[in-house]
């Protein structure tokens, strides 16, 4: 994953469209996360087919988006980065675990999720 693309997806986390889907010829699954129809569903990430089950590529889902959170909050903590200026550390709105958690349980139970009405789980 790109720089751009962790920080497209750190900050504009309830406008995004998450897929996962089995293909057809090798029966692996495969993902697809987009903006969301307010940026007519522009491509961020996509994958072939490449994970053997559904919570292997769900487990991928997960892995990237904590990849770009932990590239937000890193480039949040530096004074010199274009980041930190826009999204100041502790800025609303930015991508959370919580809300990560919330886009997980909903893939499991419907393998598409678009974040824009999606409510984080309460930490508990």
């Amino acid at each position: 994953m790109t720089a751009l693309t962790a920080l497209e997806i750190f900050t504009n986390p309830h406008d995004l469209s998450i897929s996962v889907a089995q293909g057809e010829k090798n029966g692996k699954f495969g993902l697809a996360i987009c903006r969301a129809l307010e940026h007519n569903y522009k491509i961020l990430i996509i994958t072939l087919p490449c994970r053997e089950t559904l919570d292997l590529i769900i487990a991928f889902v997960e892995e990237l988006l904590m990849e770009a959170v932990n590239f937000g909050l890193e480039e949040q903590k530096d004074p010199e980065s274009l980041t930190a200026a826009l999204v100041p550390a502790g800025t609303p709105g930015v991508l959370t675990t919580d809300l990560i958690q919330a886009i997980v349980s909903k893939l499991r139970e419907c393998q598409q999720v678009d974040t824009l009405s999606l409510v984080p789980a309460k930490a508990t």
